[in-house]
């Protein structure tokens, strides 16, 4: 029977390891990627419509909203992903302060 090697941990061109996230975590990420988009996008659309029905000015604050709820949504996502990097960078390097101190 032949034996195969364990999976390697997968490394950029220039060498450098990934440091990856669980199953669960990537689960979480992206759920609350959608969430924060659907909610932002979901409150611009609400409030647009309540802004046009006392202003009396069809779907303009509507796309407004939409729009200004997909910027912040999209901001709110980057914001995220950068925080997620960030903390799974940390954790690879063993450490748990953000100022690169190792935790005793």
């Amino acid at each position: 029977m032949r034996r195969y090697p364990p999976p390697r941990r997968v490394t950029s061109p220039a060498g450098l390891k990934w440091p990856g996230l669980s199953t669960a975590q990537s689960l979480a990420v992206a759920s609350q990627f959608g969430l924060s988009l659907a909610v932002a996008v979901g409150l611009g659309l609400v409030g647009g419509q309540w802004l046009d029905g006392q202003a009396h000015t069809g779907l303009l604050f509507t796309l407004i909203g939409v729009l200004a709820g997909l910027i912040l949504g999209v901001s709110s996502i980057v914001a995220l992903y950068r925080a997620t990097l960030r903390s799974s960078e940390r954790e690879s390097r063993g450490t748990s302060q953000p100022n690169g101190e190792r935790a005793e």
